[in-house]
């Protein structure tokens, strides 16, 4: 009788994403960046540095998404007839970038970036599956890491046929949280 195993094959999603405790996405993709900058302190006449301060940390995350959580809202919400590709939305309709409106003037958009800049969000990323452990027990999803400030810096997607539509999301954020640690 073989031992029930313990490893998770990568199949499918292997990230959740949260906003504000709302999931946002599957992911297959999610990649995190934290750069610290730092400083040399020389003194004149001496070849080596004398110490080396931190000066700044970058993070940037990039998010692939391979579904994005369909939006709660009814038929009613959308109007009559509307059907469920119309509810389900990107990134836009997430709240991940700003919104963009083809009937806006030039003003009308640059504030509606600007103002969607004031204030970044939170994402949290989930472990996605259910697995067990050495003793057969069942670990349920658990949060992994807080990307905390998040603004986008970018959004990408490719349609192409017999493949899932993806959507490619760039942000850059104020600080990673390790939840493990």
């Amino acid at each position: 009788m073989s031992q029930p195993s313990t490893l998770r094959s990568i199949n499918g999603a292997n990230a959740l994403v949260v906003k504000d405790g709302n999931i946002m996405g599957y992911a297959t993709g999610v990649t995190v960046n934290e750069v610290y900058a730092v400083q040399r302190i020389d003194v004149l006449g001496e070849i080596d540095s004398r110490d080396i301060e931190p000066i700044g940390r970058i993070v940037n995350v990039s998010i692939s998404f391979i579904r994005m959580v369909n939006a709660l809202s009814t038929d009613a919400d959308q109007g009559p007839g509307a059907s469920p590709f119309e509810r389900a939305g990107g990134a836009v309709a997430k709240g991940l970038i700003p919104t963009t409106n083809e009937s806006a003037s030039n003003r009308q958009l640059t504030k509606s970036v600007t103002d969607f800049y004031q204030s970044g969000f939170d994402l949290v990323i989930r472990d996605s599956a259910d697995f067990a452990d050495a003793e057969g027990t069942k670990v349920p999803a658990k949060d992994r890491y807080k990307v905390v400030g998040c603004r986008p810096t970018s959004q990408s997607f490719a349609i192409t046929r017999g493949t899932l539509m993806g959507i490619n999301v760039s942000l850059e954020a104020l600080r990673l949280v390790e939840m493990d640690a």
